[in-house]
């Protein structure tokens, strides 16, 4: 048999404080002291093991089979994708699909143009001077797109003091009708309330009007027997178109005949 392997001798503290210890006791009993010495425990270093370590796994990854796409504009249902077969048509709405809904655009509806003359404007009250007869009264309508309101009034205040101050034989213009027009008026309803208010002239301040417009407007008055004269926005404070004017109505018919 092999030898068994002896622990060497310790240091030299350890057996200088067994000695020690062995000289105590020998004065307190009398015993023999233990010439053997006293080894400290071996603490022997416990054997480690890895543990084996178990190989990863990862974890099963599975597509879903059916994928349902919702047609949102084309009103048909939508396709459902099998991603295993293929694409597959006619399957049913899901029951929490609205499709999406446009409001159709509001159309104005469309108003046919006015026509007939607008509700004449109220006259003023301008007494006649005491010292004419009827035979110097000429009776005098106006008519005017309705943005010229007062270029008619500034008209109207001129021709009054024109008419007046004519030597020998002032005149009076009465104003029977303020009629207010538009483009769509004809020239047979704008000669009916000219004749019923017994005109023999009619000044127009009708700028804008088109070029037809105004012809027909002329035409059907003169055909009534009515003189047309029609005079720019800018001209109504022009003394020189206001003696003009006088001199045109001085010839017609007064309102005595």
């Amino acid at each position: 048999m092999a030898e068994e392997k002896r622990e060497g001798p310790p240091d030299k503290d350890v057996q200088e404080i067994l000695s020690d210890l062995d000289a105590i006791l020998s004065d307190l009993g009398g015993g023999q002291p233990s010439s053997a010495p006293v080894s400290p425990p071996k603490v022997e270093a416990l054997p480690t093991k890895s543990p084996a370590s178990a190989p990863f796994v990862p974890p099963a990854f599975k597509l879903p089979p059916k994928l349902a796409v919702p047609a949102v504009f084309s009103g048909k249902p939508p396709m459902e994708l099998d991603l295993e077969g293929g694409a597959k048509t006619g399957a049913a709405r899901p029951a929490d699909f609205i499709p999406a809904s446009i409001p159709a655009p509001t159309v104005p509806p469309v108003r046919p143009p006015q026509r007939g003359l607008p509700p004449a404007d109220a006259l003023p009250d301008v007494p006649m001077p005491e010292k004419l007869g009827k035979d110097q009264v000429r009776r005098v309508a106006f008519i005017y797109l309705g943005k010229f309101e007062a270029e008619r009034e500034a008209l109207a205040k001129l021709l009054d003091q024109t008419a007046q101050t004519v030597p020998k034989k002032p005149l009076f213009l009465r104003r029977v009708l303020y009629q207010a027009i538009t483009e769509e008026c004809e020239g047979k309803d704008v000669l009916a309330p000219v004749l019923q208010a017994k005109a023999v002239a009619v000044l127009g301040i009708v700028e804008g009007l088109s070029e037809t417009r105004l012809r027909e407007l002329g035409e059907a008055l003169a055909g009534g027997g009515v003189m047309f004269r029609a005079v720019a926005p800018l001209d109504v404070g022009k003394k020189s178109v206001a003696i003009d004017i006088v001199v045109d109505v001085m010839l017609l018919s007064p309102e005595a005949l």
